[in-house]
């Protein structure tokens, strides 16, 4: 009898042994199957499919890249509060490794939680996390870079040369348009070189006008220092935006503006349909429509030269290069009562030295509920979240018409240097 127990004891045990290896067989059969389907959606950037993959492979095995993966998801969903919960249980489940820092600072940069980005950040850099050889510590690192740059202004030393031709005999006195002195992004101190006289015409919110005598045919430098602060709004105020209804705004804010002398009429029947199409119920999820619209409808490319407004040209035609984005944008938000207006830039490199740098750019800067006026890239549909833009040096807020005669410092190439922050603030 004592043999027939024992006997049964010991094939009850194998039973259970056979029964747990065939379990943990499937379990680890269905992980890979769902981490299959997750890499299979991964290459194809279907990030609503990403995250159901990963959920299902997250109910058989907790790995740390199936978690990190599933926040890059859901970043990239938009779901950045989920995704900053969960990067936060990263940290819980596997300690502050580079992954999962790197997480909580992406995830917060996204959502807007600026507080836990820096708290990420300074943990990444108490623990050396960015100078691995591994993916995430190269991840780290370029993170680190993105909060130094939010969290710090940029500063460059810059260079212009006036070409000589600019003053002849009949005409030595010039008017030039330099970047704007102050306003709540930047600030510009500059110098002259070779000028006769020079003085300060208009030194407002939207232009800084330099009236400069030089003598026939000889160049004249101009040297700067200019301190850019970035700007982001974050996920968390765009989420309360979007539950303030669309209103109309005051007619002087969104009538006709101007790209210098070419009048800029938002209610024109040219984009009336547009307008109509990216409609939504808040000034914050209408303008992201538009954002979503110009990159979907209008890849970068120069417009061909045709009969019509620029706008006609720009319906006509699908495209666009970065001033003919922005102002279609600011004309789309203007037509839906949401203020705009183009700013003219340099968008100057974001690291180290550069010499004869082409920059001109421009972007967009509308006024949203609660917030007032913030500043948007056209070129990408992401910069309602995260604007940055240390990089971009504001010459003017074209909403008026433009004096054509005002030749803008944007024509010419720049050379300079950007000293802060650099790749060293982040050890």
């Amino acid at each position: 009898m004592k043999t027939w127990v024992r006997f049964a004891r010991v094939w009850v045990a194998v039973m259970i042994c056979l029964c747990v290896s065939s379990l943990a067989s499937r379990a680890d059969t269905e992980f890979g199957v769902w981490m299959n389907t997750f890499e299979q959606a991964k290459r194809k950037l279907d990030f609503p499919a990403c995250e159901a993959a990963l959920l299902q492979a997250l109910k058989y095995d907790a790995s740390e890249y199936a978690v990190g993966s599933l926040v890059w998801a859901q970043i990239n969903e938009g779901k950045t509060e989920i995704a900053l919960q969960n990067a936060q249980r990263m940290v819980g489940l596997y300690g502050e490794t580079p992954y999962a820092v790197g997480s909580v600072m992406d995830a917060s940069l996204r959502d807007g939680d600026f507080d836990a980005m820096t708290k990420a950040a300074a943990t990444a850099k108490r623990l050396n996390l960015a100078y691995g050889q591994d993916w995430t510590n190269r991840m780290v690192k370029d993170l680190l870079i993105k909060v130094e740059t939010l969290t710090n202004p940029a500063v460059y030393h810059l260079k212009w040369t006036i070409p000589g031709r600019e003053f002849t005999r009949n005409r030595p006195t010039r008017k030039f348009g330099f970047p704007i002195l102050k306003t709540s992004r930047q600030t510009f101190k500059y110098r002259l070189e070779g000028a006769i006289a020079s003085k300060v015409l208009e030194a407002g919110e939207k232009h800084t006008v330099v009236e400069i005598t030089g003598t026939p045919g000889q160049d004249i430098v101009v040297t700067g220092d200019a301190t850019i602060r970035s700007e982001a709004v974050g996920a968390r105020t765009l989420r309360r935006l979007a539950k303030l209804p669309l209103s109309a705004a005051p007619p002087s804010e969104t009538g006709v503006f101007y790209y210098w002398t070419e009048a800029f009429e938002p209610t024109t029947p040219a984009i009336a349909e547009i307008s109509k199409e990216v409609r939504r119920p808040s000034a914050a999820e209408t303008l992201q429509a538009i954002l979503d619209w110009r990159d979907k409808k209008m890849p970068y490319r120069k417009l061909e030269p045709s009969p019509g407004t620029t706008l006609e040209r720009i319906v006509a035609q699908h495209c666009g290069v970065c001033h003919d984005a922005s102002y279609m944008t600011a004309s789309l938000a203007r037509a839906n009562g949401i203020p705009a207006v183009v700013i003219g830039v340099d968008s100057l490199p974001e690291s180290g030295t550069f010499t004869n740098a082409d920059t001109s750019h421009g972007h967009i800067r509308v006024k949203l509920p609660e917030i007032g006026w913030t500043d948007v890239e056209p070129l990408n549909r992401g910069s309602l979240l995260t604007f940055g833009g240390s990089h971009y040096l504001q010459f003017t807020i074209e909403a008026d018409k433009e004096e054509p005669d005002r030749i803008s410092l944007q024509s010419y190439l720049v050379s300079g240097q950007r000293v802060q922050p650099d790749e060293q603030t982040t050890r």
